[in-house]
């Protein structure tokens, strides 16, 4: 997103305080964007339920303080839906100028990707991470109170107008 915005710009971030993920999430956008003092960031956070309504909403009230111009613009979400709440926004004021951008790839994320209406979304693999985790639980029995909590990363997987069609070819469980 950064890298779109070409260094300057402005973010509509959507984000959820109450989840550590969307915390987590947030921090990280906030610190890749300390290098970054031409990019404006905008947050409003979502609730749940009504994310798909709040990031609408959010969306609209952002974008009449933002015309079509010359500027770059985004909406971030802290997962895609209320990015794709914001996308029913610019789609129904005919916007296109905007970049949108999700994190955890649902099936609607991307079909709006294959679609047009959505710059990416960072694919979440949930059965290999659930893989990873239940490997743990031998470990973890193994070495009881004396248990350190590590990290077992799963890569996400960044899905674009340019990789979608191959995303689906070697994913097609991920939109059904």
């Amino acid at each position: 997103m950064i890298e779109d915005l070409g260094g300057k710009g402005e973010i509509l971030a959507l984000t959820y305080r109450t989840g550590e993920v969307c915390r987590n999430r947030e921090a990280l956008m906030d610190e890749m964007l300390k290098d970054h003092p031409d990019i404006k960031v905008t947050k409003n956070e979502v609730r749940i339920p009504g994310y798909f309504e709040d990031g609408a909403q959010y969306a609209n009230a952002w974008l009449a303080s933002h015309p079509p111009g010359d500027e770059k613009l985004a909406i971030w979400g802290c997962w895609d839906d209320p990015a794709i709440g914001a996308i029913g926004s610019l789609r129904s004021q005919g916007r296109t100028d905007v970049m949108v951008y999700g994190v955890n790839g649902n099936a609607q994320a991307i079909e709006n990707i294959r679609n047009g209406h959505m710059t990416a979304t960072a694919w979440e693999d949930s059965f290999t991470e659930g893989y990873e985790m239940v490997k743990l639980l031998v470990d973890i029995k193994k070495a009881g109170a004396d248990w350190q909590p590590k990290a077992a990363e799963v890569p996400a997987v960044l899905i674009t107008k340019d990789t979608v069609e191959g995303f689906l070819k070697d994913h097609p469980e991920a939109v059904q």
